[in-house]
């Protein structure tokens, strides 16, 4: 499974009403369209940020497809032709994005979706809170240093999800002009994300400010330059899977 991620700030001029009502009504469901989607993701950053937050952010985006060619197709059809638009006209700019093949790691206690009211269960209104961190660096081996070392954060009850991806390292051509690809000229790429899951923004920042956590982020910033953490409410807005055949046992 390959994500994407995209780095939302407020345009120029946007309040974070007008952007929201833009978002919510009309973008998501543009992008919810794309074809070979298979799960998309939205969250908004908390205003409140604990000490180990940095990097401004206002939303991420986070959209999944099966490999990066069903994803390129995807950005080439009408369907990412019309989020491109959509996205160009109302918010501009060059993100920052990444491209990542992930791992997911074992927890103690996994999240819960419910498939009938599409939310988590277990949390106030169905959402879930997402520690989303990103970095940038030249460690080519630093997916496996980071499983062999620190695979086992999920160990934490606290932790309801553990994700640790790298970059593609590839160039994705979306169209038939030059820079019409992704990523885009100007645009910020992360080598690496890390998404932590939990029930609560308090259960989130206890784990920030947990001695493990310190240590995981004060290795992995050391194998970095820039990064980005942030801690965000979210919610999967879309979810797709293929049938499979029928089994009597």
């Amino acid at each position: 499974m390959v994500t994407s991620s995209w780095f939302m700030v407020l345009p120029e001029d946007f309040t974070a009403d007008m952007f929201e009502e833009w978002y919510l009504g009309t973008h998501t469901v543009v992008a919810k369209q794309c074809q070979d989607l298979r799960r998309y993701c939205i969250s908004r950053t908390y205003a409140d940020q604990p000490p180990q937050a940095h990097g401004a952010v206002f939303r991420i985006a986070q959209l999944w497809w099966d490999t990066p060619e069903k994803l390129r197709d995807s950005f080439i059809s009408y369907s990412g032709s019309a989020v491109r638009g959509d996205a160009l006209l109302n918010m501009g700019g060059n993100p920052h994005i990444a491209i990542t093949e992930d791992v997911q790691f074992d927890v103690a206690r996994p999240a819960a979706f419910d498939p009938v009211s599409g939310s988590y269960r277990g949390t106030a209104d169905g959402t879930i809170v997402k520690v989303l961190a990103y970095g940038m660096s030249d460690d080519a081996g630093i997916a496996e240093w980071y499983a062999g070392s620190w695979g086992d954060l999920g160990e934490d009850e606290r932790v309801r999800g553990h994700i640790f991806g790298t970059s593609i390292n590839r160039t994705l051509e979306i169209g038939r002009l030059p820079g019409a690809r992704l990523p885009a000229d100007g645009m910020g790429f992360w080598d690496w994300m890390l998404e932590l899951s939990f029930d609560s923004k308090q259960d989130a920042e206890a784990f920030l400010a947990s001695e493990r956590f310190a240590s995981a982020w004060g290795e992995l910033k050391a194998r970095s330059g820039e990064t980005h953490l942030s801690v965000n409410r979210a919610q999967d807005i879309f979810v797709s899977v293929d049938p499979v055949q029928h089994a009597e046992t």
